[in-house]
């Protein structure tokens, strides 16, 4: 099973110096490609 998430990330979303983004942020980006893993091999979503 193969799932591909394409995001862009603004310079909203960097927090600290050098413009680096916070590691919650690909936590999110984990749990949505986590999220449509689930929908396509069980077909629902708990």
């Amino acid at each position: 099973m193969k799932s591909t998430l394409k995001v862009r990330i603004s310079l909203n979303d960097a927090h600290y110096g050098r413009n680096l983004v916070d590691g919650a942020k690909f936590l999110e980006l984990f749990r949505d490609v986590a999220t449509e893993l689930l929908i396509k091999n069980d077909g629902y979503f708990l």
